[in-house]
């Protein structure tokens, strides 16, 4: 499988990047993986570009990043807003070079896709400003403030490849196809194409060539370029006979003619299909082996674990069964214990102590019979109670001896609690895990495209139970774009009763909603207010008709953005409760998130929580959200939400976050 872009699909991309994105306006830009870009631009188009790899227009959702990284911030520093200027590829090398015009000047955006690649921007006198990776080498330097210079060619423009050019050839004693991707920049997948067009084999040796076969090649050559400089593509991935995805090309190769193949309208098309499912598989690989990994990791901590309970287990019935040995011989371990004080106080020789008892076990005769050893270093006794030896502290009493190792039982049982504790901890996170994994390979392992979003959903939005759109400001801008483009006569509008609150639009389409949909309309308004952020449980929220509203001050001043005059009498809901559900339903086979208040959701999904407001930030709630409605929905629905993205929970999500309430009653 193709794993970066040969300097003809460069060429092939650049050709059509100039045609539909020159004169776009760069609207922001995400870093989505450490050596991957993603430009946001309108018209809408999003341009991915992988260091090293690709540079395309994609259709299919990518996860952006809630933080930006540093390179990410300084590319948005000086290209944010910017307008694409033009596109271009230097001699056919696998590079492209953005010129970027601003405010400040035009800004150059270069990716090279050869080795491990790079991403630089450089400044109008192409100085490098910023690198994804800055390098020192052998015949050039990507560091800041040093102009930027081109690698070393690798070889002879195919455009410009002359028949004396290849005729040189003839004194080297290698193969054609590795002499030839020596001498011409084209790769060696189009240098074999050249050759099988021209009927020679790679493996021939170029010192078997003659001139007429050196001119077949430099007219395969010169056919496959001209395709690149007329533009008439006919762009298409390529299957194997087990209809995996093995290429993207601009035009058919004649070294894939027995291949299946899917053609496209554009390469970028093409491209995008084949190195975003070559991305989306590679990760779910990359993902299933962590979970995998983690499991295995899990399992040997509760080997150790499982371990350490034997250990302890046994521990306990040890030192119970020598407590209670030890109280069972009570009387001998006395008369013994008194014996050997005496003997110490009388000042007798440890040798002659030993030796006393040793003949005293070997007679069988109290109290030494039952005496195994002594430590008198130590203090040590050990003593052989029904086949058990025990060790005992002659310093101490019996019953501080057993006490000792009545102590040890319950040092051991709590220990061993512990130890239950923390296995089954561990048992619970290897049961996480599988779980995951058991639903992980129900996961699309294929990328999801872009929904077309409706002209609502950059607003706070929701269908009542009733069926009416509910439209809320996100901003100040956007409160202002209700009232000028959205608000109609026959409307409602709705807002809290606290500073930092959005209008709040019920379209009511010349119909009467019910104070069924007023409640509605005023829990969106409420939970979407400052009064979530300040952990609120209700607030007031009141509602007014369009006639109402103005932004012309009484004094003839000038009202700030997003601000206005509502004259009049105001209807108030009072007690509005802050509280947001986040659901999903089914529409023409795919999943859409839906978020509104709860009475307005549950009509249209039993697949939902709620929430309430609290500390969890919206990232992570997001991700919460999504692994909860995963767990409730059926499984035919499994699969297409866990393809949906965290942040389009996240959207639904107010400011500052909050924390899902088990209880949906």
């Amino acid at each position: 499988m193709k794993e970066a872009m040969s300097n003809f699909d460069v060429s092939a991309i650049t050709f059509e990047l100039v045609k539909v994105i020159k004169g776009s306006r760069v609207d922001n830009i995400y870093h989505i993986f450490p050596s991957t870009i993603l430009l946001s631009l309108h018209p809408k188009n999003e341009l991915i570009i992988e260091a090293g790899k690709r540079i395309h227009l994609t259709k299919y959702q990518m996860k952006k990043p809630s933080f930006p990284s540093s390179f990410c911030m300084n590319l948005r520093k000086h290209l944010k807003n910017g307008v694409i200027q033009d596109i271009r590829q230097p001699s056919l090398e696998r590079i492209i070079f953005l010129d970027v015009s601003t405010k400040s000047g035009v800004f150059t955006l270069v990716a090279e896709f050869f080795g491990k690649g790079n991403i630089i921007l450089l400044d109008d006198k192409e100085r490098i400003m910023h690198a994804l990776s800055y390098r020192r080498m052998r015949d050039r330097n990507i560091i800041r403030g040093e102009v930027f210079k081109l690698p070393p060619s690798r070889g002879i423009n195919p455009l410009e490849v002359m028949l004396q050019d290849l005729l040189n050839l003839q004194k080297e004693n290698v193969s054609c196809a590795k002499a030839l991707s020596n001498l011409i920049n084209i790769g060696s997948q189009y240098v074999q194409e050249a050759l099988m067009l021209a009927d020679i084999v790679e493996k021939k040796s170029c010192s078997e060539l003659n001139e007429n076969d050196f001119s077949k090649i430099l007219h395969a050559i010169k056919s496959v370029g001209s395709k690149l400089v007329s533009g008439e593509y006919r762009p298409c991935v390529v299957f194997d006979s087990k209809g995996e995805i093995v290429d993207a090309l601009p035009f058919p190769l004649a070294m894939y003619s027995g291949y299946e193949k899917k053609f496209y309208d554009t390469f970028n098309e093409a491209a995008d299909e084949y190195f975003t499912r070559q991305l989306t598989k590679s990760m779910h690989s990359q993902k299933k082996d962590s979970i995998a990994s983690k499991v295995r990791d899990y399992e040997r901590i509760l080997a150790r674990q499982e371990k350490q309970r034997t250990f302890l287990e046994k521990a306990i019935q040890e030192y119970q069964k020598i407590g209670d040995l030890i109280y069972c011989h009570l009387n001998d371990l006395n008369e013994l214990f008194r014996t050997l004080r005496t003997k110490i106080d009388l000042g007798e020789k440890w040798d002659n102590i030993v030796a006393e008892f040793s003949e005293q076990k070997r007679n069988g005769t109290r109290p030494g019979s039952i005496v195994e050893s002594i430590d008198s270093a130590h203090g040590k006794l050990t003593v052989n109670l029904d086949g058990t030896p025990i060790e005992l502290d002659f310093r101490l009493s019996i019953q501080d001896n057993a006490t000792m190792y009545y102590n040890k039982v319950k040092q051991a049982k709590k220990k061993l609690s512990g130890a239950i504790a923390a296995i089954e901890k561990t048992r619970a996170s290897i049961g996480k895990l599988e779980l995951e994994l058991l639903a992980f390979e129900e996961e699309a392992k294929e990328p999801v495209e872009k929904r077309k979003r409706e002209w609502f959903e950059k607003f706070h939005w929701t269908y009542t139970s009733e069926g009416f759109l509910v439209i809320g400001g996100r901003d100040a801008s956007m409160n202002e774009i209700i009232f000028k483009k959205y608000m109609e006569p026959d409307d409602i509008l709705m807002h809290a009763d606290i500073v930092g609150a959005p209008l709040v639009l019920i379209k009511t389409m010349g119909k009467s909603p019910s104070q069924a949909t007023i409640n509605e309309a005023a829990e969106l308004s409420a939970s979407y207010s400052r009064a979530w952020q300040m952990g609120f449980g209700s607030v007031d929220v009141y509602w007014f008709r369009p006639d109402q509203i103005s932004k012309t001050s009484p004094s003839g001043g000038h009202l700030q953005k997003g601000s206005f005059i509502i004259s009049g009498t105001k209807n108030y809901v009072r007690n509005v409760r802050l509280q947001i559900s986040i659901g999903v339903k089914k529409i023409n086979d795919r999943i859409m998130v839906i978020g509104g208040p709860p009475s307005s959701i549950s009509a249209q999904t039993k697949i939902f929580i709620n929430i309430v407001p609290g500390d969890t930030s919206s990232e992570k709630l997001a991700e919460q959200i999504k692994h909860e409605l995963l767990e409730m929905a059926p499984q035919s629905l499994k699969q297409l939400i866990s393809r949906t993205l965290p942040e389009d929970f996240q959207r639904f999500i107010p400011a500052k976050g909050g924390k899902i309430l088990k209880d949906r009653t």
